[in-house]
């Protein structure tokens, strides 16, 4: 009688903080004006990234807790999150109350929407500004409303026992449903700000990379090596890429975005199942691109605001302004991370300390 193999557990990956990177690279040159248009491919990247690590954090804690502490949970996800981002929003409405800005009580209002997540909502129904400092906090807006949600409902689910099956395929009903509602809104409505900033039509992403947990979650270690796989994710690879360079069209809202979604589930199988010293594997654990992915959300936070800060100097037009543009978005987000997130990243990681009083 042979013993079964482990499951598949999740460590730390490298190649993950590698695929931050790319993601982050290709928000921020879609940002800065290149001919690289996958600013919106990068988003993508993100999502299912965001939901396969969030549920295999969920996963591993209720396989080995038998519960899962809802508490520590959120209590974690704030002091990622939010440190950082009251640091912008301090900085952005102070140097507007400080210069006199005539946008100082939009930069008010909008930081409020940024702090409480809801953003993302108000960019939906058209109530904030294209040309602003904070737009582009909506998509962290959906990714925080997803964790409100999935954790309750993945615990439910995973509490009542229900069979393997019966969990993959409620999620996969998820995918569909978000995607189908993502479709029919545009053919509908024609409304692009609510299709894509919604949480009900971009969930899929999220949930794509959350079914991607469940099944590793359920496979032993030793099937999820494969060739097959590695093919798949350079093959993932190369269309994330080739969409890169394709315009933001209607094409991309219905098509793109699943394609973009399988295809970053694809290269995520291939870096946790491929073989380890894999070509695709060495190539996403480089050490410049883990370095750019682990400041990878000082970085989102953060680039945005330099070109408005080079506009106001009149610098923007100058031939090496995407250069000087990437160089200031990389010192605020090291600043970021070193002198403020890795502080938090290793308090969030101690556990409480007992206390006498409650």
């Amino acid at each position: 009688m042979t013993t079964p193999a482990p499951a598949f557990r999740l460590g730390y990956h490298p190649s993950l903080d590698g695929l931050r990177g790319v993601a982050i690279l290709l928000v921020m040159l879609y940002h800065f004006g290149t001919p690289v248009l996958g600013g919106a491919v990068g988003v993508d990247v993100f999502f299912v990234l965001s939901g396969f690590l969030i549920t295999a954090l969920i996963v591993g804690e209720v396989q080995r807790d038998g519960r899962l502490d809802f508490a520590a949970f959120y209590r974690r996800r704030a002091l990622r999150l939010l440190p950082a981002l009251f640091t912008l929003l301090l900085v952005l409405v102070g140097a507007t109350v400080l210069f006199r800005s005539r946008y100082r009580e939009e930069a008010i209002r909008e930081s409020w929407m940024a702090l409480l997540y809801s953003l993302n909502w108000f960019k939906a129904y058209g109530r904030v500004p294209e040309n602003n400092y904070l737009g582009h906090t909506w998509s962290l807006c959906i990714e925080e409303q997803f964790y409100l949600l999935w954790p309750w409902m993945l615990a439910a689910m995973l509490r009542f026992r229900l069979r393997t099956v019966a969990i993959l395929g409620l999620v996969a009903s998820g995918v569909l449903l978000s995607a189908g509602m993502r479709a029919l809104h545009w053919t509908m409505y024609h409304d692009w700000d609510r299709v894509y900033h919604g949480l009900d039509s971009r969930a899929d992403g999220l949930l794509v990379g959350s079914l991607l947990a469940l099944v590793l979650s359920r496979m032993p270690a030793a099937e999820t090596s494969s060739r097959r796989r590695t093919a798949a994710g350079w093959l993932g690879v190369a269309v994330l890429l080739t969409l890169s360079f394709l315009p933001l069209t209607p094409f991309y809202l219905v098509g793109g975005i699943p394609i973009a979604n399988v295809s970053t589930a694809a290269i995520l199988a291939a870096l946790l199942a491929g073989p380890p010293g894999g070509l695709l594997r060495r190539v996403f654990e480089a050490r410049p691109l883990v370095w750019v992915g682990k400041i990878s959300y000082g970085l989102y936070l953060w680039h945005v605001m330099v070109p408005h800060l080079l506009m106001k100097m009149s610098l923007r037009s100058k031939p090496w302004s995407i250069a000087l543009e990437a160089g200031l978005s990389l010192v605020l987000a090291t600043a970021s991370y070193y002198g403020l997130e890795r502080y938090f990243l290793q308090h969030k990681q101690r556990p409480p300390a007992a206390t006498s009083t409650p």
